[in-house]
């Protein structure tokens, strides 16, 4: 089972370009204390990045934010 974000992270790490999706899972694996596993919501809610995580709890499943949750930014 691979980290959602490690390599992505890595891959920053040694100055190589990432898409945006590539950055927001750099970071959230970053600011999870480079968590092993990654597979659930931080809770950090308040982060600008919380809609876009990838296993943060929504009522539209584990799937990442909908259009509606992008909206409120």
């Amino acid at each position: 089972m691979r980290a959602q974000g490690k390599k992505e992270l890595e891959k920053h790490r040694a100055g190589g370009r990432l898409t945006q999706r590539a950055m927001i899972l750099a970071k959230c694996f970053e600011c999870m204390g480079e968590y092993a596993n990654g597979r659930f919501d931080c809770g950090i809610e308040d982060c600008p990045l919380h809609p876009l995580m990838p296993y943060r709890n929504t009522p539209f499943g584990s799937q990442g934010a909908s259009k509606e949750a992008l909206l409120e930014f």
